[in-house]
């Protein structure tokens, strides 16, 4: 039987029970009437539990369909063996979620509002699976509902959902903000819209309506299923839940019956009170609201408990403070049984409340936040020139609000610039830094990682990381928020060391040498607490403070070694070069430099130490061989000294001749003139 056919039948049982009883209402008590009403309530039950079944299997004949779709499209190799069985277990999902709706539904047109919306979930599951393959093969399943062409079906589809969810919904004010936000944003991006971009804000936003749909109710907000009382006094009836508007007044009524065989007496019943309009919505303008009553007819009056009940009413003003929601109310109830034994017990009741515009729902949490929680990075040193992997740990600290659409931004301070621009000190290795997160529930956590490099010549200190959050809350209202890291940046420690200078680079024991060279800072970074000492078999001594030597400057090592030992081995000397980084963190380097040290020698010529008994065996005594030596040097000194001379007096007399000759020559040519 199709839906619509149901729906005539349910309307003719209607037409044909309300037609009796209008005419009988004048001609029975209140009594009379009552029974009646329960009586067509009771066969109103019965035909909405078969719709119930006929429904459901109507969603399970339309989850089959669809799933021929797929073994199709899985026969015809159109989607692999991972897409069919995830597509397949969407659609369950979505069969036992719309089944077990229809269950907790009380009017055939919920019901039947769920079967189309089941329907339209459906289609959009195999949608997805056609659109997800990748294929333009004209042989694909053409699953596409086409209802969403334009931004007029689009909001019709809206509105006609909004119409269903707030035939049972628990916060009405939520979808029409929802509903009244999907239509703004429809008419604000009228020119750019494209089908398939409609289609899934509609869904998106059908989505979200369904979760202020009363069966989805957070605890304390579903409309309550009153438990099985543990005393045979007892909430009777299928009373209907009063509606309490802010400031305005209602009638409370609390139907009350005795279950026992035996009457129950003196029956005293009292609400209580309480300050918390949680627990209390209306106004207290008295002290007492205690109503007493002589008896509760038990099994042995009247059979039909219906008839047996008592109605206590009560009228009350709703506070004008009160948040919307189903709102608990507690009866105290004192009574005596057939035994003549006093009895207490507490009977609860559900008033539905409604609250000023902007009230709520009761809940205390107001904007969803998104905060940092912490990092890491990975190397846990980020050293400036290399690449890191950043995590940082985000937490959502709504106590009920999800947030979803999630973009994070993560951009570094700017830090020094290049020939022709700024730049950051930090640059994503992929060129995106940007993340995307679907969602965050309520007070939970997620993490952003991203691969990220220092630049090479930043200096060694803390650096900022701003992080621009753009999210929305479960009613699409969009929020902005931002946060910062402090990242640590390392330089590497760069620096170079002269060849020592060693003046002599030969000493005896007890000597001195002189050691210079330089330590030339060539990093980022200051070496703090810079000191030499030196290490050596042969050598003590040396010990030299640099102190701090910044970026681009030069420590000189100027000191004296002592030499305490001979040289056993290639006079190799290290020197022990230490300093330390700004979290004092000790760094060593040895530089290598050569020094020989060797016993003194004396030179001693007393006659004395010579043993003269040794003449006889040499045949030529030392100190001869002495004399010869002063001998030959006196003779090579005399030789000179007359050779000198002799060249001196032959010198001299060609001297004398020559002058002789010139006046001789002169005396002739006087002569001749």
């Amino acid at each position: 039987m199709s839906v619509y056919k149901k729906l005539l039948v349910l309307g003719v049982c209607a037409a044909v029970l309300t037609a009796p009883m209008q005419a009988a209402a004048a001609n029975v008590g209140g009594a009379g009437l009552e029974r009646m009403l329960s009586q067509n309530q009771n066969i109103e039950a019965v035909s909405v539990d078969d719709y119930k079944k006929d429904i459901k299997k109507d969603i399970e004949d339309y989850f089959n369909d669809k799933v021929k779709i797929l073994d199709n499209a899985l026969k015809n190799k159109q989607i692999d063996q991972a897409t069919y069985d995830k597509t397949r277990a969407a659609l369950e999902k979505e069969k036992k979620d719309a089944c077990d709706k229809v269950d907790s539904r009380r009017s055939t047109q919920s019901i039947d509002n769920i079967f189309n919306s089941a329907k339209s979930n459906m289609d959009g599951i195999i949608d997805k699976m056609s659109a997800s393959s990748g294929s333009k093969d004209e042989n694909k399943p053409n699953t596409g509902t086409g209802t969403i062409s334009d931004t007029d079906s689009a909001k019709k589809a809206i509105n006609d959902y909004a119409a269903v969810i707030l035939q049972d919904t628990y916060s009405a004010d939520d979808v029409r903000e929802i509903q009244k936000y999907a239509l703004e944003e429809i008419d604000n991006r009228k020119d750019k819209w494209t089908p398939a971009g409609l289609e899934e804000f509609v869904n998106k936003t059908k989505s979200r309506m369904e979760k202020y749909d009363n069966s989805n109710a957070p605890a304390d907000d579903k409309e309550p299923t009153l438990p099985a009382p543990t005393d045979y006094v007892q909430v009777g009836g299928n009373w209907v839940t009063p509606v309490a508007t802010y400031s305005q007044r209602v009638n409370v009524v609390l139907p009350i019956v005795n279950m026992a065989k035996e009457d129950a007496t003196d029956v005293i019943v009292t609400p209580v009170l309480d300050t918390d309009p949680e627990n209390w919505p209306f106004d207290i303008e008295q002290s007492s609201y205690t109503v007493k009553l002589d008896r509760l007819a038990g099994e042995n009056v009247n059979g039909d408990a219906m008839e047996r009940r008592q109605e206590i009413t009560w009228n009350f003003r709703t506070r004008k403070d009160v948040t919307s929601g189903y709102k608990k109310i507690a009866f105290n109830v004192q009574y005596t049984n057939s035994a003549g034994e006093q009895v207490n017990t507490t009977l609860n009741t559900y008033v539905k409340a409604v609250g000023a515009p902007g009230s709520g729902t009761g809940d205390t949490t107001s904007t969803p936040r998104l905060i940092v929680t912490g990092f890491d990075t990975d190397p846990e040193q980020v050293r400036a020139g290399d690449n890191f992997t950043l995590t940082v740990h985000m937490k959502n600290t709504a106590k009920r609000t999800a947030v979803s659409n999630v973009e994070f931004t993560l951009k570094a301070a700017t830090e020094g610039k290049d020939a022709d621009a700024v730049y950051e000190a930090f640059l994503p290795v992929a060129g995106s830094s940007t993340i995307y997160v679907e969602s965050i529930p309520a007070g939970g956590t997620t993490d952003l990682v991203i691969d990220m490099k220092a630049k090479a010549d930043l200096a060694q200190k803390p650096y900022v990381l701003n992080i621009d959050m753009k999210y929305e809350d479960e009613k699409l209202k969009e929020f902005t928020a931002s946060s910062s890291v402090s990242i640590p940046v390392y330089q590497e420690a760069r620096y170079e060391i002269s060849e020592p200078e060693v003046m002599p680079s030969s000493i005896d024991v007890g000597s001195e040498s002189n050691v210079m060279f330089s330590i030339y800072n060539t990093g980022k970074t200051t070496l703090y607490n810079v000191s030499v000492r030196f290490e050596g078999d042969s050598v003590s001594g040396g010990e030299a403070f640099v102190g701090n030597i910044q970026s681009g400057g030069t420590g000189n090592v100027d000191t004296m070694l002592t030499g305490v030992a001979p040289t056993t081995d290639d006079g190799i000397i290290k020197a022990i070069i230490s300093f330390e980084d700004n979290e004092t963190n000790k760094t060593e380097v040895e530089k290598e430099l050569t020094l020989y040290v060797s016993e003194p020698v004396y030179d001693d010529m007393d006659m004395n130490d010579f043993d003269m008994s040794d003449d006889t065996k040499s045949g030529f005594p030392i100190w001869a061989k002495l004399l010869l030596v002063l001998v030959v040097i006196a003779a090579v000194v005399a030789a000179v000294i007359i050779v000198k001379k002799k060249k001196k007096a032959r010198a001299a007399s060609l001297l004398e001749d020559e002058l002789a000759d010139s006046i001789g020559d002169d005396a002739k040519e006087n002569k001749g003139e």
